[in-house]
């Protein structure tokens, strides 16, 4: 069992980054809200970053899939408020220490075998045993020394598809309850 706890979100909004109307005119919040009917929002914390590692050839930097969180928001004025449930912010808000390792091993995987696998005329998933034994390997090599930059970010995504920058105004971390 979860406990609700709340995260409020302002939207973290500007005129250069909000989409424009057909005539290229530009939108105040209040039109962007409306526009956005239903009240009801798409919260995103995306963790994104660039990894650099070392395979054993060189260094190199790649930028693995990013982490998502993702949970249903609302609106609750027309100042661009917004609320959603903690545990939904919370990887952006406060960066888990997990997640640097997680990026790391995403980097390490598609610089040190991806890479590999395809010089080798293989695709990932193709073979299997050879891809979990590179892995180890891999791990092994260039765990110790990668270095991960993260980036991240909150945005809001509304039913008529604007994509939002938002920013947590009022954070309540999630509270762990048991079942």
């Amino acid at each position: 069992m979860r406990l609700v706890t709340p995260a409020l979100l302002t939207l973290g909004f500007s005129l250069a980054a909000a989409p424009l109307p057909a005539a290229g005119q530009g939108m105040s919040l209040q039109e962007v809200i409306l526009r956005t009917k239903p009240a009801t929002v798409l919260v995103v914390s995306e963790i994104t970053s660039e990894v650099t590692v070392n395979c054993g050839d060189g260094v190199q930097k790649v930028t693995p899939g990013p982490f998502r969180e993702t949970g249903t928001g609302w609106f609750i004025d027309s100042n661009g408020w917004i609320v959603t449930n903690g545990h939904v912010v919370q990887p952006a808000h406060e960066l888990p220490p997990w997640v640097a390792n997680d990026q790391a091993q995403k980097g390490i995987v598609q610089a040190c075998v991806w890479n590999v696998l395809a010089r080798q005329n293989f695709s990932p998933g193709q073979r299997p045993d050879l891809e979990e034994s590179m892995k180890r390997a891999a791990f092994a090599r260039a765990l110790p020394g990668a270095k991960v930059d993260l980036k991240p970010s909150i945005f809001i995504l509304a039913a008529n598809g604007f994509r939002l920058p938002a920013k947590v105004a009022k954070y309540s971390p999630p509270v762990a309850g048991g079942a």
